[in-house]
């Protein structure tokens, strides 16, 4: 039901204890490259089983609306750095942003590991999904002008992996853009615990997002640079749905622009391939 890594990031075994979760689970830092992840981890296909119906209902009624402008701004961000061309969007979750995409005249591919999500995407948007992360989806090498993660390594077994993969399907020049919860978003962290009373959690099997990994700026930076890729841009990624959050984040963009310290609640960044 569980299985044991080495750290993805250094490969090494040598770990401080961090949080202890729902028995045997356990948040774990690297002594050697400081990369934050569970270990062990519940087996990958019982979490491919979380990202049902249930799951992305929100996404698609009382958050619908608000979600189409988010990923409408993430879309013109792109388009500033990037012309139109072919889009691979790696977790597609229920489709609105490849959708979009291809409104506005990108050729789109999407991944993703949720069976209910594959098949509301075809059945919404006729586009077909590939189904599986991006590490075990066939796709052609340097093929794709982008490639977006959106809130997706922290998810999968295989972070680095992916990341070598995406450098293998997107074109020379081309670029990757990932978002990623903040390890360090202190901010928020304490904003949580002054309303709920309580801190919160790195890891818990009963919680809506289960995350493998937890980045900071400078482990990210890290994989990112060892997947072969050349940084261009990184941000506190502000896109966020509650305004509360919002909020927060914006303190927290303010913080970074003036230290170059980034405690918001997420990071955001933008890489090319050499």
């Amino acid at each position: 039901m569980f299985c044991y890594v080495n750290c993805n990031l250094c490969g090494n075994d040598n770990t401080t204890p961090l949080e202890q979760g729902n028995s045997p689970y356990q948040v774990v830092k690297c002594k050697e490259c400081g990369l934050i992840y569970l270990n062990p981890q519940p087996l990958i296909q019982l979490l491919y089983q979380h990202y049902d119906e249930a799951y992305y209902r929100p996404w698609i009624e009382e958050q619908a609306k608000e979600r189409h402008r988010l990923w409408d701004r993430r879309l013109r961000q792109i388009e500033r750095c990037k012309s139109k061309g072919r889009l691979l969007d790696v977790g597609c979750g229920e489709g609105t942003f490849i959708h979009l995409a291809q409104l506005k005249r990108w050729e789109v591919c999407g991944t993703e590991v949720s069976v209910w999500a594959c098949k509301h995407i075809k059945d919404k948007w006729g586009i077909d999904v590939k189904r599986g992360e991006l590490i075990d989806v066939s796709l052609p090498n340097d093929y794709f002008d982008a490639i977006t993660l959106w809130h997706v390594l922290e998810h999968t077994k295989d972070p680095l992996g992916n990341l070598i993969k995406a450098k293998k399907v997107l074109k020379p020049d081309g670029i990757l853009v990932i978002a990623v919860p903040n390890v360090r978003n202190y901010i928020y962290k304490t904003a949580y615990m002054l309303i709920k009373l309580k801190r919160l959690q790195l890891f818990s099997l009963n919680e809506r997002e289960i995350h493998l990994y937890h980045f900071s700026a400078n482990t990210l930076r890290k994989m990112i640079e060892k997947a072969g890729f050349v940084l261009i841009k990184f941000d506190v990624d502000k896109e966020r749905v509650a305004l509360g959050k919002r909020i927060i984040d914006t303190c927290a963009w303010v913080i970074y622009k003036i230290s170059g310290v980034n405690f918001g609640m997420a990071i955001e960044i933008y890489a090319k391939k050499p």
